[in-house]
C-alpha cells in the first residue's frame, strides 16, 4: 500500500528515492542496523520534514514486525524456551508489562538502547498492533526532528554521507574491543580458578 501512494503521489525520480528511505529504514532497524540519523537527515534537506518522518516510521515498523515474527520463532524452540522460566526473566516481563507501551514509545524517542525492548515485546508476545503504534508514535517524531533540523540548518552532504560509514567502523571496533576484553576476562577467570 505505502508503495502504491509513494508511486502515485509523486514523479518517479522522488518516488524511487523515497522508496529507497523506506527500504533503507526497514533492513537498517532489523538484526543489521546501519546508522538511520544521517540518512534521515540527508532526506530532511530534499523532502518534507513530515513526509521523511512517516515514511521513516513506516520502514522502522517494517523491521520491527520482522524481528518480532524472528524472536516469536526462536522462543518456540525449547532451548530459548528455558529462558521464560528464569526468576529474571519473569520479574522482567511482569514489569515490562505493565509499562510496555509507554516504554516502547520512550525508548523510540530517545537516545536509550531501544533493542532490549523490542525484544521484550516480542518474547512477552505483546500486542503486535499496540507494538507498531507504540514504535511509530516514538520514531515518527525523533525523525521528524532530525529532517526539521537538517531542513534549517544544512549540514552538507558529503558530510552526513561520510559519517555513515565512520559511525560503522566505530560500532565494528567496539564489537571487537568489548570482545576482546570478554575474552581476557574469561582467560583471567580460567587461570584464577586454575591457580586456586
Amino acid at each position: 500500500m505505502t508503495l502504491v501512494i509513494l508511486f502515485f503521489s509523486f514523479p518517479l525520480q522522488q518516488s524511487l528515492e523515497l522508496l529507497f528511505l523506506l527500504v533503507y529504514m526497514t533492513f537498517a532497524c532489523t538484526f543489521f542496523p546501519l546508522p538511520t540519523p544521517p540518512t534521515i537527515m540527508v532526506y530532511g534537506e530534499s523532502f518534507n520534514p513530515i513526509l521523511v518522518a512517516i515514511v521513516g516510521g513506516i520502514g522502522t515498523c517494517i523491521a520491527s514486525l520482522i524481528d518480532y515474527t524472528v524472536i516469536t520463532f526462536i522462543f518456540e524452540y525449547k532451548k530459548f524456551a528455558k529462558l521464560k522460566q528464569t526468576k529474571t526473566y519473569k520479574y522482567c516481563a511482569w514489569f515490562y508489562n505493565k509499562v510496555a507501551f509507554i516504554s516502547l514509545v520512550i525508548a523510540g524517542f530517545t537516545p536509550i538502547p531501544f533493542e532490549p525492548f523490542r525484544f521484550l515485546a516480542a518474547a512477552t508476545k505483546y500486542n503486535r498492533v499496540k507494538y507498531v503504534l507504540a514504535i511509530f508514535i516514538g520514531r515518527a517524531p525523533r525523525y521528524y526532528l532530525l529532517a526539521k533540523f537538517q531542513h534549517l540548518f544544512p549540514i552538507p552532504r558529503s558530510i552526513l554521507i561520510g559519517s555513515i560509514p565512520l559511525i560503522l567502523i566505530i560500532g565494528l571496533i567496539r564489537v571487537l574491543w568489548n570482545r576482546r576484553i570478554q575474552k581476557k576476562t574469561l582467560q583471567e577467570h580460567i587461570y584464577e580458578e586454575n591457580v586456586n
